[in-house]
């Protein structure tokens, strides 16, 4: 898709996997924004990475740069859920593209199999929106088997181990485990 094929202020899929596309820098540099001021910043450094997720991306206002996204991706074979799990978002810090990128993930968290791991900011902003975290013990060891995940409260705070690191993090949405 080209710049002159984007529909403003509508949402639209702009990468989906084992796609390279055009807007890859624009939605890095969205991402980082979006996690600039948190601890472990952003994963997501090259194109290849953004490859690896699904996107969808939206340009609200009159610069013709893209304004916020949602990326996720589908569940892997060798995974314990199904459906697809929001990795991140990204926003160029405008107020209304905060707001935007949230709603949208609100939206998606409603659907069956839709769910996001938070921590910090989005973990307070999705309780303030209303989402309640995942909170059974079972479905979230189901979600991450072998991660040494400990339960630490009745609000489905918990820590597990990933690549070393103890994170502490809550589940939103409606995971499906198999």
């Amino acid at each position: 898709m080209r710049a002159s094929e984007l529909v403003k202020n509508r949402w639209q899929l702009l990468v989906t996997s084992n796609e390279k596309h055009e807007w890859a820098n624009n939605l890095i540099d969205l991402v980082h924004n979006a996690y600039k001021n948190t601890n472990l910043g952003s994963f997501v450094q090259n194109s290849s990475q953004v490859a690896a997720s699904d996107w969808v991306a939206l340009d609200w206002d009159p610069d013709p740069n893209l304004d916020c996204t949602v990326f996720y991706r589908r569940a892997r074979p060798n995974e314990s859920w199904t459906g697809y799990k929001i990795q991140g978002i990204g926003h160029d810090g405008k107020t209304e593209s905060k707001q935007k990128v949230i709603n949208r993930v609100k939206n998606l968290l409603t659907k069956p199999g839709v769910w996001i791991e938070s921590s910090d900011a989005m973990a307070r902003t999705l309780g303030k929106q209303g989402l309640n975290p995942v909170t059974d013990e079972q479905t979230l060891q189901q979600l991450f088997p072998n991660s040494n995940l400990t339960l630490l409260d009745n609000n489905g705070n918990y820590e597990r181990i990933v690549d070393g690191r103890k994170i502490r993090e809550q589940v939103f949405g409606n995971p499906v485990t198999k």
